[in-house]
């Protein structure tokens, strides 16, 4: 790596010495001509004597020079009325909100936890414009939308519910599910053939949904003699309670706790 450096410096320094320095040239272009002193027209631009621009036009530019703040209220007064303007453009184009989407946000704080099906059915308007109603909703962060296993349900904020809560009213979107739930909260330590008798499904079915409800944690599962009981895990029957304490369809509730 050395000797190429070297190599290379020596090989400049030999070109330097054949150059014959009489060959050298310098140019020197002409500099530009100098500007007119008649004040006539220099770049584009007209040169005015100061004693002939109009007075109000010199009193105007030293007033915005030195003392700018004067010219602050007109632009004031101009910025204010071109967003008030705008303002009142903008609220003669806002749409009122639809009956359809005040139904649908009053079903979802009746009902939290229901979905969207659910909601078409009660409201009886189609699918695709409930789920148009739905995206301006959480939008607008009135709604929120949960999930659990299987099921895919609709809450207010507003109401502050623990996971638990959420996906315990998820569940009892399913009436077979909600069933259930009243049972074991009347009579707990229920086994899987005492729930499918009560409900009246095959054992295969309760077990389905019974593997749900254990997966969310929302029952727990413990083994006497030679069958599977269950019992709600400890808050769940607050929740239920809080449910038809505040006369939210009982119904279902009477009947499965005849």
């Amino acid at each position: 790596m050395q000797k190429r450096t070297l190599s290379i410096f020596m090989g400049i320094f030999i070109l330097l010495l054949c150059l014959n320095p009489t060959e050298a040239r310098i140019i020197v272009e002409p500099g530009p001509a100098e500007l007119p002193t008649d004040m006539i027209n220099v770049d584009d631009e007209y040169f005015v004597p100061l004693w002939e621009v109009p007075p109000m036009r010199l009193i105007t530019t030293y007033v915005l020079i030195y003392c700018p703040l004067i010219a602050f209220p007109v632009e004031m007064i101009y910025s204010s009325g071109l967003w008030a303007y705008l303002i009142y453009r903008t609220a003669s184009r806002k749409v009122p909100e639809s009956e359809n989407r005040k139904k649908i946000h009053a079903c979802i704080k009746d009902c939290p936890g229901i979905s969207a099906s659910q909601i078409a059915g009660a409201i009886g308007i189609s699918r695709g414009a409930v789920a148009y109603h739905l995206s301006r909703l959480r939008a607008e962060q009135r709604i929120k939308k949960s999930y659990t296993r299987g099921y895919v349900g609709y809450l207010t904020p507003d109401r502050g519910l623990s996971p638990n809560e959420e996906h315990t009213l998820l569940h009892m979107q399913n009436a077979t599910e909600k069933k259930i739930l009243f049972l074991l909260l009347n009579t707990p330590d229920l086994s899987q053939s005492e729930l499918a008798a009560e409900i009246g499904i095959s054992g295969p079915a309760i077990s389905w949904h019974m593997m749900r409800l254990n997966s969310d944690g929302i029952i727990q599962s413990f083994i006497a003699g030679r069958e599977t009981h269950y019992r709600l895990m400890p808050g769940i029957p607050l929740i239920l309670i809080d449910w038809t304490g505040n006369g939210r369809d009982t119904r279902d509730y009477e009947g499965a706790t005849a």
